[in-house]
């Protein structure tokens, strides 16, 4: 058995020079039986009243975080710890004073034959809790600035996609009138041109065309910003079934090889834009081929997703062009080259696949040896 002389002993050297506040407890006496000058200097308690008077009770808030009285709080603290040996938890303290801090309490139960002693370590945690409380409202501000520069950044891009729409529609019946009177004057003059009047005759001709594909292309994709989708159950079975088939002629242009899973999953989406969308890959597939081009569709259920991948054995895409490759009217390659277009498939897929809350990416890896685009669709049940 400890006397209080021993006891006094074994305190001070093992409370007095601990830098945090640092009590004894006895529960059955319900008193403090040694503390340290941490303790003092936290609380405002001389050492006398520590030993003499103060209780728990008088050092905790009438009520603590969680809204459960001290005096209850404290028997279910007490208990705990004389179960588990070991307790850390928060708390309000108050000092002499009357003011109430936040504190991080450790208690440990010390050994003794016949009575409980329990070490309570007592850290006074005002700046941590100040510093958490800016913290969360500094978080609070940033997301809600983040959604209004958001709903503001929506916003602007609705506007901007209707001026584009606006402007492409207006823009088409003087672009279709230009192409008209460019085809009459082609038919009129066919043959009565000199070889460099017909050079630049045919630049006119071309910036005609191009321009009205830019135009359409522009229209096209600017509607998709005005469109809200209808959402159905969708056999990706029958959209690869169409979109195929649409194909048909360029398949056979290239003698291309279509290899597809037998079946595919149930997709949520709009089955039109899906058709487009997979059209435009596999056409992609097609244009950037080599010689006896394989085309090889996959699908795979991975959660609540459907992974479809197109795999191609074209020229491949090189990786550094990977921010271009979805931007409208970005060409990767000489215009006036081998590979027509004009930038406009691959942001339509964009467009589509996000509009379906999905995810379209490549891989691409080596140079001249194909690339696989995936696209991920919510799988429907």
């Amino acid at each position: 058995m400890i006397e209080e002389q021993g006891l006094r002993s074994w305190g001070e050297s093992l409370v007095y020079f601990a830098p945090e506040a640092v009590l004894i407890y006895h529960v059955e006496k319900n008193k403090y039986v040694e503390v340290n000058p941490k303790a003092i200097e936290l609380f405002g308690y001389n050492r006398n009243e520590f030993l003499s008077t103060v209780t728990p009770l008088e050092i905790s808030s009438e009520l603590q975080g969680n809204g459960i009285a001290s005096s209850e709080q404290l028997v279910l603290t007490t208990s705990t710890t004389v179960q588990n040996q070991i307790v850390q938890s928060n708390w309000i303290a108050r000092k002499k004073n009357g003011e109430e801090f936040p504190a991080e309490l450790r208690l440990v139960q010390l050994p003794h034959q016949s009575e409980t002693f329990i070490r309570v370590s007592v850290l006074d945690i005002s700046d941590r809790v100040l510093l958490e409380s800016e913290l969360q409202t500094f978080k609070t501000k940033f997301q809600t600035k983040l959604v209004e520069r958001t709903k503001a950044l929506e916003e602007s891009n609705k506007e901007l996609e209707k001026f584009a729409y606006l402007v492409a529609h207006d823009l088409k019946e003087p672009m279709r009138m230009i192409s008209a009177y460019v085809d009459i004057l082609d038919k009129r003059l066919s043959g009565k041109l000199e070889e460099d009047e017909l050079e630049l005759f045919q630049f006119i001709k071309n910036g005609a065309t191009r321009l009205k594909i830019l135009l359409e292309g522009t229209l096209a994709y600017a509607r998709f910003g005005t469109k809200k989708i209808q959402v159905e159950n969708v056999p990706l079975d029958m959209i690869m079934t169409i979109a195929v088939n649409n194909l048909r002629e360029s398949i056979n242009e290239t003698d291309a090889e279509i290899i597809k899973d037998e079946s595919f999953p149930r997709v949520f989406g709009s089955s039109q834009m899906l058709v487009q969308l997979f059209q435009n890959l596999i056409a992609n597939a097609i244009k950037f081929s080599v010689p006896n081009p394989k085309i090889e569709i996959r699908s795979k259920v991975e959660g609540n997703t459907v992974r479809i991948s197109i795999e191609d054995n074209g020229i491949g895409i090189n990786p550094k062009y990977t921010d271009q490759v979805f931007t409208l009217f970005q060409r990767l390659n000489k215009r006036g080259g081998k590979y027509k277009g004009e930038g406009i498939g691959l942001s339509h897929c964009k467009r589509i696949v996000e509009l379906h809350k999905g995810k379209i990416w490549f891989v691409s890896p080596v140079k001249n040896e194909g690339t696989t685009f995936f696209v991920e669709l919510p799988l429907a049940s």
